[in-house]
Protein backbone atom coordinates (compact mmCIF):
# COMPACT_ATOMS: atom_id res chain seq x y z
CA UNK A 1 0.00 0.00 0.00
CA UNK A 2 1.25 3.48 -0.88
CA UNK A 3 1.80 5.71 2.13
CA UNK A 4 2.06 9.44 2.67
CA UNK A 5 2.56 11.55 5.78
CA UNK A 6 1.02 15.01 5.47
CA UNK A 7 2.93 17.45 7.68
CA UNK A 8 1.23 20.76 8.28
CA UNK A 9 1.55 23.77 10.57
CA UNK A 10 -1.18 25.29 12.67
CA UNK A 11 -3.27 26.96 9.98
CA UNK A 12 -6.74 27.90 8.83
CA UNK A 13 -8.39 29.12 5.67
CA UNK A 14 -7.01 28.18 2.26
CA UNK A 15 -4.02 26.12 3.41
CA UNK A 16 -6.11 23.97 5.73
CA UNK A 17 -8.83 23.47 3.11
CA UNK A 18 -6.24 22.46 0.51
CA UNK A 19 -4.54 19.88 2.76
CA UNK A 20 -7.94 18.44 3.75
CA UNK A 21 -8.88 18.10 0.09
CA UNK A 22 -5.54 16.39 -0.62
CA UNK A 23 -6.02 13.94 2.25
CA UNK A 24 -9.51 12.94 1.11
CA UNK A 25 -8.46 12.55 -2.53
CA UNK A 26 -5.47 10.36 -1.63
CA UNK A 27 -7.47 8.25 0.81
CA UNK A 28 -10.15 7.71 -1.83
CA UNK A 29 -7.38 6.59 -4.23
CA UNK A 30 -6.35 3.88 -1.77
CA UNK A 31 -3.39 5.63 -0.16
CA UNK A 32 -2.71 5.28 3.57
CA UNK A 33 -2.70 8.90 4.75
CA UNK A 34 -1.11 9.93 8.03
CA UNK A 35 -2.25 13.39 9.09
CA UNK A 36 0.55 14.92 11.19
CA UNK A 37 -0.93 18.09 12.62
CA UNK A 38 -2.10 19.68 15.84
CA UNK A 39 -5.81 18.88 15.41
CA UNK A 40 -7.39 16.15 13.30
CA UNK A 41 -7.64 17.31 9.70
CA UNK A 42 -10.85 15.37 9.11
CA UNK A 43 -13.09 14.76 12.17
CA UNK A 44 -14.07 11.12 12.72
CA UNK A 45 -17.73 12.03 12.36
CA UNK A 46 -17.18 13.31 8.79
CA UNK A 47 -19.73 11.59 6.48
CA UNK A 48 -17.09 10.52 3.96
CA UNK A 49 -15.98 6.92 3.51
CA UNK A 50 -12.43 8.06 2.71
CA UNK A 51 -12.09 9.76 6.11
CA UNK A 52 -11.60 6.36 7.81
CA UNK A 53 -8.34 5.91 5.85
CA UNK A 54 -6.86 9.12 7.30
CA UNK A 55 -4.92 8.50 10.51
CA UNK A 56 -4.26 11.51 12.72
CA UNK A 57 -0.98 11.78 14.65
CA UNK A 58 -0.61 14.86 16.88
CA UNK A 59 2.21 17.17 15.80
CA UNK A 60 2.44 20.82 16.85
CA UNK A 61 4.17 23.17 14.40
CA UNK A 62 3.23 26.68 15.45
CA UNK A 63 4.22 29.93 13.80
CA UNK A 64 6.91 31.63 15.87
CA UNK A 65 7.72 28.43 17.78
CA UNK A 66 10.84 28.49 19.95
CA UNK A 67 13.88 26.38 18.99
CA UNK A 68 12.96 24.01 21.80
CA UNK A 69 9.43 23.56 20.45
CA UNK A 70 10.73 23.10 16.91
CA UNK A 71 13.21 20.48 18.13
CA UNK A 72 10.39 18.69 19.91
CA UNK A 73 8.34 18.66 16.71
CA UNK A 74 11.34 17.27 14.82
CA UNK A 75 11.71 14.46 17.35
CA UNK A 76 7.97 13.63 17.27
CA UNK A 77 7.89 13.61 13.47
CA UNK A 78 10.95 11.35 13.32
CA UNK A 79 9.08 8.79 15.44
CA UNK A 80 6.04 8.98 13.15
CA UNK A 81 8.24 8.49 10.09
CA UNK A 82 10.08 5.52 11.64
CA UNK A 83 6.81 3.78 12.46
CA UNK A 84 5.51 4.27 8.93
CA UNK A 85 8.79 3.09 7.39
CA UNK A 86 8.59 -0.10 9.44
CA UNK A 87 5.06 -0.73 8.18
CA UNK A 88 5.93 0.09 4.57
CA UNK A 89 7.56 -3.32 4.00
CA UNK A 90 10.36 -1.94 1.87
CA UNK A 91 8.17 0.42 -0.17
CA UNK A 92 9.10 4.07 -0.53
CA UNK A 93 7.31 6.37 1.93
CA UNK A 94 6.52 9.99 1.00
CA UNK A 95 6.41 12.92 3.40
CA UNK A 96 4.45 15.85 1.99
CA UNK A 97 5.06 18.99 4.02
CA UNK A 98 2.97 22.14 3.65
CA UNK A 99 4.80 25.41 4.25
CA UNK A 100 8.49 26.22 4.73
CA UNK A 101 8.38 25.69 8.50
CA UNK A 102 6.80 22.23 8.22
CA UNK A 103 9.16 21.37 5.37
CA UNK A 104 12.23 22.39 7.37
CA UNK A 105 11.15 20.32 10.38
CA UNK A 106 10.53 17.36 8.06
CA UNK A 107 13.98 17.77 6.50
CA UNK A 108 15.61 17.84 9.95
CA UNK A 109 13.60 14.79 11.06
CA UNK A 110 14.95 12.62 8.25
CA UNK A 111 18.25 11.01 9.22
CA UNK A 112 20.53 9.80 6.38
CA UNK A 113 19.22 6.27 6.94
CA UNK A 114 15.60 7.42 6.72
CA UNK A 115 16.28 9.53 3.62
CA UNK A 116 17.09 6.35 1.72
CA UNK A 117 13.51 5.20 2.32
CA UNK A 118 11.62 8.49 2.40
CA UNK A 119 10.84 11.03 -0.32
CA UNK A 120 10.29 14.61 0.85
CA UNK A 121 7.98 16.88 -1.15
CA UNK A 122 7.18 20.39 0.09
CA UNK A 123 4.46 22.78 -1.02
CA UNK A 124 5.35 26.43 -0.40
CA UNK A 125 2.22 28.42 0.45
CA UNK A 126 3.48 31.79 1.69
CA UNK A 127 6.18 34.27 0.86
CA UNK A 128 9.04 34.83 3.28
CA UNK A 129 8.97 37.72 5.80
CA UNK A 130 10.61 40.81 4.33
CA UNK A 131 12.36 42.33 7.34
CA UNK A 132 13.58 41.82 10.88
CA UNK A 133 14.65 38.68 12.72
CA UNK A 134 11.67 36.77 11.25
CA UNK A 135 13.12 37.38 7.79
CA UNK A 136 16.47 35.85 8.80
CA UNK A 137 14.75 32.76 10.19
CA UNK A 138 12.44 32.59 7.19
CA UNK A 139 15.32 32.67 4.71
CA UNK A 140 17.13 29.90 6.60
CA UNK A 141 14.04 27.69 6.64
CA UNK A 142 13.32 28.45 2.98
CA UNK A 143 16.87 27.54 1.96
CA UNK A 144 16.87 24.33 3.99
CA UNK A 145 13.59 23.06 2.59
CA UNK A 146 14.49 24.09 -0.97
CA UNK A 147 17.71 22.11 -0.90
CA UNK A 148 16.46 19.04 0.98
CA UNK A 149 13.16 18.43 -0.84
CA UNK A 150 13.10 16.11 -3.83
CA UNK A 151 10.40 18.37 -5.27
CA UNK A 152 9.07 21.83 -4.45
CA UNK A 153 5.48 22.71 -5.37
CA UNK A 154 5.04 26.50 -5.38
CA UNK A 155 1.66 28.23 -5.21
CA UNK A 156 2.93 31.36 -7.00
CA UNK A 157 5.61 32.25 -9.58
CA UNK A 158 7.64 34.36 -7.13
CA UNK A 159 7.89 31.41 -4.73
CA UNK A 160 9.02 29.17 -7.59
CA UNK A 161 11.76 31.64 -8.53
CA UNK A 162 12.86 31.98 -4.90
CA UNK A 163 13.03 28.20 -4.41
CA UNK A 164 15.22 27.77 -7.48
CA UNK A 165 17.47 30.60 -6.30
CA UNK A 166 17.82 28.82 -2.93
CA UNK A 167 18.97 25.57 -4.51
CA UNK A 168 15.81 23.56 -5.22
CA UNK A 169 16.43 20.66 -7.59
CA UNK A 170 12.93 20.45 -9.04
CA UNK A 171 10.14 23.04 -8.86
CA UNK A 172 6.60 22.87 -10.19
CA UNK A 173 3.59 25.13 -9.88
CA UNK A 174 1.19 23.72 -7.31
CA UNK A 175 -2.32 22.84 -8.45
CA UNK A 176 -4.76 24.55 -6.05
CA UNK A 177 -8.38 24.02 -7.12
CA UNK A 178 -11.23 25.65 -5.28
CA UNK A 179 -12.85 23.03 -3.01
CA UNK A 180 -16.06 21.49 -4.29
CA UNK A 181 -17.79 21.72 -7.63
CA UNK A 182 -18.39 25.00 -9.42
CA UNK A 183 -22.13 25.63 -9.28
CA UNK A 184 -22.48 28.59 -11.64
CA UNK A 185 -25.83 29.65 -10.23
CA UNK A 186 -28.13 32.23 -11.71
CA UNK A 187 -26.88 35.77 -11.39
CA UNK A 188 -28.82 38.71 -9.99
CA UNK A 189 -30.82 40.92 -12.32
CA UNK A 190 -28.33 43.79 -12.17
CA UNK A 191 -31.08 46.40 -12.76
CA UNK A 192 -30.17 48.68 -9.83
CA UNK A 193 -28.66 52.15 -10.20
CA UNK A 194 -26.10 51.16 -7.55
CA UNK A 195 -23.06 48.99 -8.33
CA UNK A 196 -22.94 46.09 -5.86
CA UNK A 197 -19.31 45.22 -5.08
CA UNK A 198 -18.17 42.20 -3.06
CA UNK A 199 -14.79 41.35 -1.57
CA UNK A 200 -14.22 37.98 0.15
CA UNK A 201 -11.06 38.23 2.21
CA UNK A 202 -9.54 37.85 5.64
CA UNK A 203 -9.29 41.23 7.33
CA UNK A 204 -5.49 41.21 7.38
CA UNK A 205 -2.74 43.57 6.16
CA UNK A 206 -1.81 41.25 3.26
CA UNK A 207 -5.27 41.75 1.74
CA UNK A 208 -4.76 45.56 1.67
CA UNK A 209 -8.41 46.36 2.29
CA UNK A 210 -7.31 49.92 3.01
CA UNK A 211 -6.72 50.12 -0.75
CA UNK A 212 -10.30 48.99 -1.38
CA UNK A 213 -11.59 51.57 1.09
CA UNK A 214 -9.59 54.29 -0.65
CA UNK A 215 -10.94 53.20 -4.03
CA UNK A 216 -14.47 53.34 -2.62
CA UNK A 217 -13.76 56.85 -1.27
CA UNK A 218 -12.57 58.04 -4.68
CA UNK A 219 -15.67 56.65 -6.42
CA UNK A 220 -18.01 58.05 -3.76
CA UNK A 221 -16.41 61.49 -4.05
CA UNK A 222 -16.98 61.62 -7.82
CA UNK A 223 -20.25 59.63 -8.02
CA UNK A 224 -22.06 59.92 -4.67
CA UNK A 225 -24.28 56.94 -3.85
CA UNK A 226 -23.25 55.02 -6.98
CA UNK A 227 -21.76 51.93 -5.31
CA UNK A 228 -22.00 49.69 -2.26
CA UNK A 229 -19.06 47.57 -1.13
CA UNK A 230 -19.51 44.49 1.06
CA UNK A 231 -16.51 42.74 2.62
CA UNK A 232 -17.03 39.15 3.78
CA UNK A 233 -14.44 37.93 6.25
CA UNK A 234 -12.94 38.40 9.69
CA UNK A 235 -9.48 39.22 10.98
CA UNK A 236 -7.21 41.50 12.97
CA UNK A 237 -7.83 44.59 10.82
CA UNK A 238 -11.55 44.79 11.64
CA UNK A 239 -11.24 47.66 14.13
CA UNK A 240 -9.02 49.77 11.88
CA UNK A 241 -11.31 49.24 8.91
CA UNK A 242 -14.46 49.87 10.91
CA UNK A 243 -13.05 53.12 12.31
CA UNK A 244 -12.11 54.38 8.86
CA UNK A 245 -15.46 53.42 7.33
CA UNK A 246 -17.27 55.32 10.07
CA UNK A 247 -14.97 58.35 10.09
CA UNK A 248 -15.04 58.82 6.30
CA UNK A 249 -18.66 57.70 5.83
CA UNK A 250 -17.59 55.18 3.22
CA UNK A 251 -20.16 53.05 1.37
CA UNK A 252 -18.50 49.92 2.78
CA UNK A 253 -20.07 47.23 4.98
CA UNK A 254 -18.17 44.59 6.96
CA UNK A 255 -20.25 41.41 6.86
CA UNK A 256 -18.03 39.25 9.04
CA UNK A 257 -17.52 35.56 8.30
CA UNK A 258 -19.98 34.22 5.71
CA UNK A 259 -20.88 30.54 5.30
CA UNK A 260 -21.77 30.70 1.60
CA UNK A 261 -19.80 33.41 -0.21
CA UNK A 262 -20.82 32.02 -3.61
CA UNK A 263 -24.42 33.11 -2.95
CA UNK A 264 -23.16 36.67 -2.41
CA UNK A 265 -21.05 36.42 -5.57
CA UNK A 266 -24.15 35.61 -7.59
CA UNK A 267 -25.85 38.75 -6.27
CA UNK A 268 -22.86 41.07 -6.73
CA UNK A 269 -22.14 43.03 -9.90
CA UNK A 270 -18.36 42.88 -9.33
CA UNK A 271 -16.06 40.80 -7.12
CA UNK A 272 -12.90 42.69 -6.09
CA UNK A 273 -9.56 41.61 -4.63
CA UNK A 274 -6.93 44.21 -3.63
CA UNK A 275 -4.27 41.97 -2.07
CA UNK A 276 -0.58 42.84 -1.85
CA UNK A 277 0.24 39.13 -2.13
CA UNK A 278 -1.69 35.93 -2.80
CA UNK A 279 -1.00 32.30 -3.48
CA UNK A 280 -3.77 31.11 -5.79
CA UNK A 281 -6.81 32.84 -4.25
CA UNK A 282 -9.68 30.40 -3.88
CA UNK A 283 -12.21 33.23 -3.56
CA UNK A 284 -11.28 34.46 -7.03
CA UNK A 285 -11.59 30.95 -8.43
CA UNK A 286 -15.06 30.75 -6.93
CA UNK A 287 -16.00 34.15 -8.38
CA UNK A 288 -14.72 33.18 -11.82
CA UNK A 289 -16.54 29.85 -11.71
CA UNK A 290 -19.73 31.77 -10.92
CA UNK A 291 -19.20 33.95 -13.99
CA UNK A 292 -18.78 37.10 -11.92
CA UNK A 293 -17.06 40.22 -13.21
CA UNK A 294 -13.66 40.40 -11.47
CA UNK A 295 -11.35 43.29 -10.59
CA UNK A 296 -8.12 42.19 -8.91
CA UNK A 297 -4.48 43.04 -8.31
CA UNK A 298 -1.56 41.30 -10.01
CA UNK A 299 -0.25 39.89 -6.71
CA UNK A 300 1.67 36.62 -6.21
CA UNK A 301 -0.11 33.74 -7.93
CA UNK A 302 -3.27 35.68 -8.87
CA UNK A 303 -2.28 35.63 -12.55
CA UNK A 304 -2.15 31.82 -12.39
CA UNK A 305 -5.84 31.98 -11.44
CA UNK A 306 -7.07 34.67 -13.83
CA UNK A 307 -4.90 33.76 -16.83
CA UNK A 308 -4.68 36.35 -19.58
CA UNK A 309 -8.45 36.64 -19.91
CA UNK A 310 -8.87 39.02 -16.98
CA UNK A 311 -6.81 42.26 -16.78
CA UNK A 312 -5.21 42.98 -13.40
CA UNK A 313 -4.30 46.19 -11.57
CA UNK A 314 -1.01 46.91 -9.84
CA UNK A 315 -1.06 46.15 -6.08
CA UNK A 316 -1.66 49.20 -3.92
CA UNK A 317 -3.05 51.32 -6.76
CA UNK A 318 -6.37 52.48 -5.31
CA UNK A 319 -6.95 54.98 -8.10
CA UNK A 320 -6.59 52.28 -10.75
CA UNK A 321 -9.11 50.11 -8.89
CA UNK A 322 -11.43 53.12 -8.60
CA UNK A 323 -11.24 53.83 -12.35
CA UNK A 324 -12.13 50.22 -13.13
CA UNK A 325 -15.13 50.46 -10.80
CA UNK A 326 -16.24 53.76 -12.31
CA UNK A 327 -16.16 52.22 -15.78
CA UNK A 328 -18.93 49.79 -14.79
CA UNK A 329 -21.13 52.09 -12.69
CA UNK A 330 -24.74 51.73 -13.91
CA UNK A 331 -25.01 55.46 -14.66
CA UNK A 332 -21.86 55.54 -16.85
CA UNK A 333 -22.52 55.14 -20.61
CA UNK A 334 -21.46 51.74 -21.95
CA UNK A 335 -21.09 50.25 -18.48
CA UNK A 336 -23.55 47.39 -19.04
CA UNK A 337 -21.65 46.19 -22.11
CA UNK A 338 -18.32 46.44 -20.23
CA UNK A 339 -19.73 44.44 -17.33
CA UNK A 340 -20.99 41.73 -19.67
CA UNK A 341 -17.56 41.51 -21.36
CA UNK A 342 -15.95 41.04 -17.93
CA UNK A 343 -18.44 38.29 -17.08
CA UNK A 344 -17.80 36.60 -20.39
CA UNK A 345 -14.05 36.67 -19.67
CA UNK A 346 -14.73 34.91 -16.37
CA UNK A 347 -16.91 32.30 -18.06
CA UNK A 348 -14.15 31.54 -20.57
CA UNK A 349 -11.54 31.34 -17.81
CA UNK A 350 -13.78 29.08 -15.71
CA UNK A 351 -13.42 26.36 -18.35
CA UNK A 352 -9.65 26.34 -17.73
CA UNK A 353 -9.55 26.38 -13.92
CA UNK A 354 -7.94 23.37 -12.19
CA UNK A 355 -10.17 20.58 -10.87
CA UNK A 356 -9.86 17.91 -8.19
CA UNK A 357 -8.84 15.56 -10.99
CA UNK A 358 -5.94 17.86 -11.90
CA UNK A 359 -4.84 17.98 -8.26
CA UNK A 360 -4.96 14.18 -7.93
CA UNK A 361 -2.92 13.78 -11.12
CA UNK A 362 -0.23 16.10 -9.77
CA UNK A 363 -0.19 14.32 -6.40
CA UNK A 364 0.18 10.94 -8.09
CA UNK A 365 3.23 12.09 -10.08
CA UNK A 366 4.75 14.22 -7.30
CA UNK A 367 4.35 11.85 -4.36
CA UNK A 368 4.63 8.48 -6.10
CA UNK A 369 6.91 8.89 -9.14
CA UNK A 370 7.46 5.92 -11.42
CA UNK A 371 11.23 6.32 -11.20
CA UNK A 372 12.70 6.25 -7.72
CA UNK A 373 16.34 6.73 -8.49
CA UNK A 374 16.27 10.50 -7.98
CA UNK A 375 19.06 11.96 -5.92
CA UNK A 376 17.88 12.47 -2.34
Amino acid sequence: MRRVILVRPRAEGGLLAHVREEALLLAHAGVRVVDAGEEALVPKATPNASASSIHHRPLAIASGASPRQAWGARRALREIVREEVEGADGELLTVHAHGARAGAIAALALTPKLRARVRLVTTLHNRMPRSGFAALIGRALFTLVSRKSALILAVSPDLAVAARARGARRVEGAVIPAPGVALRGERGSGQSDVLEVLCVARLAPQKDLACLCEAARIVEERYPGALRVKIAGEGPERQNLSSRITAEKLPVELLGRVEDPRALMREADVVVQTSLWEGQPVALQEAISEGAAVIATDAGGTRWVTGEEIPLAAPGEAREIAEQLIAVLPTVPGSRARLERMREASRRRAEQLPTEGDLLAQLESALFPDTRDEER
